[in-house]
């Protein structure tokens, strides 16, 4: 396990569940998952869903991952705030 790459997915985890699923989607599906499918009832627990179809050994899924981050603080294609972002940083 890596403590900094589990802290980074409980901290991403939390940042979503103040967004709506389709936001959520939309920010994995734009780096390069699939949608995921069945939709979850809570907001953590679709994020739970996307984590549960990445392999964490895999470079080019932690890359993915990285993006949909990185996609949140350099396009702010869903208004984020800056003091929402900053729990990110």
């Amino acid at each position: 396990m890596n403590i900094s790459l589990d802290l980074l997915k409980s901290e991403f985890r939390e940042f979503c569940s103040g967004y709506y699923i389709d936001q959520i989607d939309s920010w994995f599906t734009e780096a390069g998952f699939d949608k995921y499918e069945p939709r979850a009832s809570t907001r953590r627990d679709q994020v739970d869903g996307y984590y549960s179809k990445i392999d964490w050994e895999n470079q080019n899924d932690i890359q993915k991952f990285l993006k949909v981050i990185e996609s949140i603080l350099l396009y702010n294609s869903y208004n984020v705030k800056e003091e929402h972002k900053q729990t990110l940083r």
